[in-house]
């Protein structure tokens, strides 16, 4: 088990990873969060509900905490305003106030609604992560940033809010799907490219090590949850330190301690989810295709390090077959850029790799759109395979 602090801004918060802690959720509250209350409002999914919201209840109960559930449909989908709408008037409902607490347990959809939701209702509650999924642990369950998607594109209509505490037990990946699995993995290695060669190496050794990802039997192995224990724990520290020098992303910054380096993969990801309607693509795979039309980019530009860039490409293929994007339309890709909401007066900013570890935001206009609709060919209608020959 890993404890350490997230700083963010002028607070922090407190981080706890490790295997087979979700039923001392309650004592968590109590010990490290230090939460004086006593009711709580549990937001899951169905999904989850149905794996863990039993006894995540009977552990908040058994520490005294009175705790209502609020259950949304799984899925991308209900990532809209009136989800958020719903679960808001559930909590005026059960009277909720401003000195309860909010946990949200799941996955990074449910982590953005519930945090929506709880950073609005009364001008603000307090919220615990209790993520499930790899790519919520690594990523969206720690920073702070919370929201929901509109028809003009992903997350615009948001907001900061730092949750009280994270709460991450490695071991309900044990019931995740492998998909999901995968997906979780391409934020990993968006995070291990930033970090450097190291980084990445740490990431690609375990891919190695533990092929197949989620296969039932690591989770009896203790030497498997002891590694992917350090792997989480590792990434969000890395994320943290971005977190720490540029709480909430200040559209200024341009230097690569700006928190916007993390949004590498981001650009183009977040564009091919809006044009396919957030029902095709899982959130990592199209950070995966993001990551390659970057590095792609980056190539056409003479921009990188193109051992670097081979490297970080072939850690991105061995995770696994990638969703078909033959038939993508690359015009309505190049439409969704434009109101990417990391645009700065109306620019777009690319998140581009110089060599791993040293990325940078690159102005619009050091990108011409011949670049990027050429890239994007390549990358979508190439449709990327797995080359597993290579070490």
């Amino acid at each position: 088990m890993k404890d350490f602090e997230i700083k963010s801004g002028d607070s922090s918060y407190p981080v706890r990873v490790g295997t087979a802690v979700l039923p001392e959720v309650g004592k968590f509250l109590h010990e490290v969060v230090g939460y004086k209350g006593n009711k709580v409002a549990l937001v899951t999914d169905e999904t989850v509900a149905g794996l863990y919201g039993k006894d995540l209840i009977e552990s908040l109960e058994l520490e005294g905490f009175v705790t209502f559930p609020i259950t949304i449909a799984a899925g991308e989908e209900q990532k809209h305003l009136d989800t958020v709408n719903r679960i808001t008037s559930d909590f005026a409902r059960h009277r909720l106030t401003r000195s309860d607490l909010v946990i949200s347990l799941g996955g990074g959809v449910v982590g953005d609604i519930a945090g929506f939701a709880a950073s609005i209702f009364m001008r603000g509650v307090d919220f615990v992560q209790v993520p499930t999924t790899l790519l919520a642990m690594v990523d969206s369950s720690v920073g702070g940033k919370t929201g929901v998607n509109t028809p003009a594109g992903k997350n615009l209509i948001g907001a900061f809010h730092n949750p009280a505490g994270v709460l991450t037990d490695v071991s309900t990946l044990r019931t995740l799907d492998p998909r999901e699995m995968r997906a979780g993995y391409y934020e990993v290695i968006k995070h291990g490219a930033i970090g450097g060669q190291d980084s990445l190496t740490l990431v690609a050794d375990f891919l190695k090590k533990y092929p197949g990802l989620n296969l039932p039997e690591y989770f009896e192995n203790d030497g498997y949850l002891a590694d992917l224990t350090d792997l989480v724990s590792k990434q969000v520290n890395r994320k943290a330190k971005f977190v720490a020098n540029d709480a909430n992303e200040d559209p200024e910054r341009i230097d690569s301690a700006s928190r916007k380096v993390l949004n590498f993969g981001h650009t183009v990801g977040h564009a091919l989810e809006k044009v396919t309607k957030y029902r095709y693509f899982r959130h990592g795979e199209a950070v995966a295709y993001g990551i390659l039309t970057a590095n792609q980019i980056a190539k056409k530009l003479e921009f990188c390090d193109i051992t670097s860039i081979n490297l970080l490409n072939d850690v991105v293929l061995r995770v696994g077959s990638l969703p078909d994007t033959a038939a993508i339309d690359i015009e309505a890709v190049c439409d969704a850029l434009l109101s990417d909401k990391k645009a700065v007066g109306g620019s777009l900013q690319w998140i581009l790799l110089e060599r791993l570890g040293i990325p940078r935001v690159v102005s619009e206009g050091m990108v011409p759109e011949s670049v990027v609709r050429e890239s994007l060919s390549s990358v979508l209608l190439s449709r990327p395979t797995p080359d597993m020959t290579k070490e």
